[in-house]
């Protein structure tokens, strides 16, 4: 039983080893740094501040209209990726060919290096000279369409958000036609011969039994649109105009040196109590909605 447990130790010993050295490890000093002025990323000097460092970023404008951002960022973006997902899972309940085809294309997208991805749509979809939506819409006679300004200040954020929806759509949708793969057929056919339709099977079975992977998925969802940070970035990487920038970015800035507060310096003090602040708004987030999409009964199928 000893040498059992010994060698167990030994397994989980590299895995255990690397999760502290990689994430404990960072967080414990993120946490730490959070309560000190510090001005270098070696060999500077540390000065302990206690609670300073949050009570002034949190009182900075600059800091709170990310939040604004971000909660628009998990609304609309979270209602178009579901809304979306909900539209091709009911699209392939109805029975479409090639469904192992047309799962991998709508998936495709995921697969692009994000600054691939952000490159395709600022310079050569949405770009106002030869861009694709230009072509497109002056094609079909849409000439007002064709006039809009996708990169201005006015429609940054709107096209930033279709970008990103458009190569986010096929994770979600995969991971909610995954849920509805795992309900029995018996009861899709039970609900045709009582006589309903496609919609009312959606609504009445398979939203009710997806309620599990509903939770995982929009708990995620909360978690990536808080810590949003690489799409937005790399899709107006010289500039970063408020309209895309998000708390992550904001931090990024402050810890580099690079905000119009403070250019030129190391706020990285400041920077890490933002990145506490974050972590706590994500554990409170996850524990919201675990409750509300909480399995008021249990149900085996």
């Amino acid at each position: 039983m000893k040498a059992s447990r010994r060698m167990l130790f030994l397994f989980l010993a590299p895995a255990l080893l690397t999760y502290v050295f990689i994430y404990v490890y960072p967080t414990l000093q993120t946490i730490y740094f959070s309560f000190h002025r510090v001005t270098a990323f070696a060999g500077g000097e540390i000065e302990f501040r206690g609670l300073r460092n949050y009570i002034e970023l949190v009182r900075n404008p600059l800091f709170q209209e990310p939040f604004v951002i971000i909660l628009k960022w998990w609304f609309f973006g979270g209602a178009a990726l579901f809304g979306g997902a909900f539209f091709f899972t009911v699209l392939f309940m109805t029975g479409v060919r090639y469904k192992g085809f047309w799962r991998a294309v709508l998936y495709g997208p995921n697969l692009i290096n994000v600054v691939a991805m952000t490159t395709m749509w600022s310079q050569y979809i949405y770009s106002a000279r030869y861009g694709l939506l230009k072509t497109f819409f002056e094609a079909v006679g849409l000439h007002s369409l064709a006039s809009i300004q996708w990169t201005s200040m006015a429609m940054l954020f709107r096209s930033v958000l279709i970008a990103y929806v458009w190569g986010s759509v096929g994770y979600f949708f995969v991971f909610v036609m995954s849920g509805v793969e795992r309900i029995p057929t018996d009861l899709y056919e039970a609900a045709r011969i009582d006589g309903a339709n496609t919609l009312q099977a959606f609504f009445r079975i398979t939203l009710p039994l997806l309620r599990d992977v509903l939770r995982v998925a929009t708990v995620m969802w909360s978690i990536t649109a808080i810590n949003m940070f690489a799409f937005p970035k790399t899709f107006t990487p010289v500039a970063m105009p408020r309209q895309t920038t998000t708390p992550a970015i904001y931090l990024y800035q402050l810890a580099f040196g690079t905000t119009t507060e403070g250019a030129g310096e190391f706020a990285l003090g400041k920077a890490a109590a933002g990145c506490c602040l974050l972590l706590l708004l994500v554990i409170v987030v996850a524990a919201v909605i675990g409750q509300l999409l909480k399995e008021r009964r249990e149900v085996e199928y």
